[in-house]
């Protein structure tokens, strides 16, 4: 069974061939936008996978009204985003509770953010 392939330039799913040619490609063809609000991909070959007012490329970013919770766990198993504006990148039963708000697990196992602005592991907070 093949998968699915929702944007791009050049992609192939299983074991097909793909000669197609990219080069020419210009902003902002090869773009996938696969969940969110107001979002906007103009950059070539980019995509955002949630969120709210997210922009790729240069350009103004988008200030429509959000809804509060906008996560987005973009691989993994068994992970939950909770905490509004979060994310879960990936890893195995990470999550980002209710009060881990604008926070994010980039990995690993057995992760949860307790407080806003927490990124796992620690890089920064806002």
């Amino acid at each position: 069974m093949e998968g699915a392939i929702l944007g791009g330039c050049g992609n192939t799913t299983g074991t097909a061939a793909n000669t197609g040619n990219c080069s020419g490609q210009v902003a902002p063809q090869a773009n996938t936008i696969s969940g969110g609000n107001h979002n906007r991909a103009q950059d070539i070959d980019t995509s955002i996978t949630g969120g709210c007012n997210n922009l790729t490329g240069a350009g103004t970013v988008p200030t429509s009204g959000c809804e509060p919770s906008s996560q987005a766990i973009l691989g993994g198993e068994g992970n939950n985003a909770i905490g509004d504006e979060s994310s879960v990148t990936g890893g195995l039963t990470n999550s980002t509770t209710d009060t881990g708000l604008l926070s994010t697990v980039l990995g690993g196992k057995n992760h949860v953010t307790i407080d806003s602005c927490q990124t796992i592991p620690a890089t920064n907070n806002c």
